[in-house]
């Protein structure tokens, strides 16, 4: 990552003051450095708040009960000797075995840090500006659903829209805005399913944005595959979603290069 060695520098007190006033100042107008500076800082305490605590409270409760064992001195100096030939080449096992869990969980960490800081920077409802006035019997269901989502109640506005059912003609728009009250509601996966739905029946008025919406689905479950693919789709065919797939699909190679 640009800037990794000056930012670990900075984090660690390593810079003179000419220096620290420099890059400080640009932090300030740089929002990409910022960002990586907040990332490493999160990392750091993520690494120390977790798991490095965790290892000296484990040592600590072993040398504790070693040493309130009911021995007699001879025994319990010859078994600390012992023991601590024993832990000084097991500690060094035991060691590599955490760095690697840590290395790990921290890269997890790092990943669902940004595509959740991702999706939150790119995501919004899609917006509606419709009035409805039918009062035939089939749409009744449908329109108070709307007029639910449109208020942000998006739980009333799921139970509405799921009645809906695939023999109905508006059954396509009301999967489409179920799936972004299913986002909306933290039902992910579900929402996935419906905008799946929405893109199978090809339906011109929606399909653009349920491939944009599963993108960002994708991306907050961590399948940076299908988010790419997605978005790759929408910028290629939909000059509303272009400017910003563009801008998406260059941060997710910034914070996961191949």
């Amino acid at each position: 990552m640009k800037n990794t060695k000056k930012i670990v520098r900075y984090l660690d007190g390593e810079m003179g003051d000419a220096e620290l006033k420099l890059f400080e100042e640009e932090i300030k107008t740089d929002s990409d450095l910022a960002e990586q500076v907040f990332l490493h800082m999160e990392v750091d305490k993520t690494l120390k708040d977790r798991d490095i605590i965790e290892l000296r409270k484990k040592i600590k409760n072993i040398y504790q009960s070693f040493i309130h064992s009911e021995k007699n001195e001879d025994d319990k100096d010859k078994e600390l000797r012992s023991f601590r030939n024993i832990f000084n080449k097991k500690y060094l096992v035991a060691a590599s075995i955490i760095v690697l869990m840590v290395i790990s969980s921290l890269i997890l960490f790092a990943l669902r840090f940004n595509n959740d800081k991702l999706f939150n920077r790119f995501y919004e409802p899609y917006l509606i500006d419709l009035n409805f006035r039918s009062v035939a019997s089939d749409y009744n269901a449908y329109e108070a659903g709307i007029r639910h989502y449109k208020k942000g109640e998006f739980e009333e506005a799921l139970g509405n829209l799921s009645k809906i059912d695939s023999s109905m003609e508006l059954y396509i728009p009301a999967t489409f805005f179920s799936a972004i009250s299913s986002i909306e509601t933290g039902r992910i996966q579900e929402a996935i399913e419906k905008l799946n739905i929405v893109v199978n029946a090809n339906n011109d008025a929606f399909i653009n944005h349920s491939e944009w919406y599963l993108g960002l689905c994708f991306l907050l479950v961590n399948d940076n595959e299908k988010a790419v693919l997605y978005f790759q789709k929408v910028k290629e065919k939909d000059v509303f979603y272009e400017k910003r797939s563009k801008k998406i699909l260059r941060l997710i190679k910034r914070y996961n290069p191949e």
